[in-house]
């Protein structure tokens, strides 16, 4: 592949994207850097790289806001930018800190790829950003207006890569995630994602507390999906730079199509989920329900019963690229991953 002559550089290569990113460029032939600050990544997820050949794999823990970032850069470098805090609970209820570290922390990176000159910048962007449109399926081309800290800060990051792309001509590509799962999910973290979080409870035959009735529904594409339309733009940097791209199966699914699904291959039909209150679903972040101005309820209600379904016809046209893995073969994978690392203690 034509990407073995450039370094794959990927921040928050102990995350759920990063590490599977790390593992697959290595597999790969190439020669992959992974940097993370190890603050939300777990070592346990990129702990095969102790038996990789040292000279094509490299483990750096530091921050993306650390100017010695620079140091660790080439010239001929392809960064894959998936570093940053993600939960957006957690970015709502801290919002300086999630600044500094999505969106501080990719100028960052940014001024260190321009003083390297490096090859090419793919930066992990996000679906949250459609979070107020209203017309699907959601194309790369429609305004958005995102209103959550999250969602807001993966705006600005798009726009700075347009920024040194137009001050500098360093060359980017955006690519919007919408729903990522697969093995590595983080299940443990305070607000894990759905699917994580579902197995995990199913397996401790516990009811899962979801939110709403079971019928919203989302774009679910499975990290093996990704992984390829990933290598194919670095197969073809040229047309991709500048684009931004969905990373969507183009199907939704809902809740409780996903319920049953997973119930079935775990043997679990017995366990029925128990539905709250939508509002409910941020309750461990109490302090965005403190203070003289509380988060507004209609806000988090608003973001549980969200729909998407995401476009991804220009990925398809530009890169002759189609989801594979449809969802029920991506959840048994996932699932069978998730119960062999937790019954053995692992992540």
């Amino acid at each position: 592949m034509a990407s073995l002559e450039s370094r794959i550089i990927i921040t928050g290569a102990a995350g759920f994207i990063g590490s599977n990113l790390l593992r697959y460029f290595y597999e790969k032939g190439a020669t992959a850097i992974g940097i993370d600050n190890l603050s939300s990544g777990y070592l346990d997820n990129i702990r095969w790289i102790d038996t990789c050949d040292k000279e094509r794999l490299a483990f750096h823990t530091m921050n993306i806001c650390d100017k010695d970032i620079v140091t660790i850069l080439q010239s001929n470098d392809i960064i894959i930018h998936c570093a940053g805090l993600a939960p957006l609970p957690a970015n709502q209820e801290n919002p300086g800190h999630s600044i500094t570290n999505n969106v501080a922390g990719t100028a960052n990176l940014l001024e260190a790829a321009r003083v390297k000159g490096v090859k090419h910048v793919i930066l992990a962007s996000t679906s949250a950003i459609y979070e107020n449109n209203t017309t699907f399926p959601s194309y790369e081309t429609d305004k958005v207006q995102p209103t959550l800290i999250y969602s807001m800060g993966k705006k600005f990051c798009e726009e700075l890569c347009q920024s040194f792309n137009d001050i500098y001509g360093l060359p980017y590509t955006v690519l919007r995630f919408f729903n990522v799962y697969g093995p590595h999910h983080d299940c443990l973290r305070k607000n894990p994602p759905f699917i994580a979080y579902l197995i995990k409870e199913l397996l401790e035959k516990r009811q899962p507390l979801l939110h709403s009735n079971g019928n919203q529904r989302r774009d679910y594409i499975y990290i093996d999906d990704l992984l390829e339309l990933i290598h194919r733009i670095i197969l073809n940097l040229s047309k991709a730079n500048k684009h931004i791209y969905n990373v969507a199966s183009g199907e939704s699914v809902s809740v409780n199509e996903i319920v049953e699904i997973v119930r079935t291959h775990m043997n679990r039909q017995q366990i029925d989920p128990i539905f709250r209150n939508p509002v409910l679903l941020w309750e461990k972040n109490t302090t965005l329900f403190s203070g003289a101005m509380p988060i507004h309820e209609e806000i988090v209600e608003k973001e549980v019963c969200k729909y998407s379904q995401g476009a991804n016809q220009l990925a398809i046209t530009d890169f002759d690229w189609k989801p594979t893995i449809g969802i029920k073969e991506g959840l048994i994978r996932t699932i069978d991953y998730t119960v062999t690392c937790l019954t053995n203690s692992s992540v």
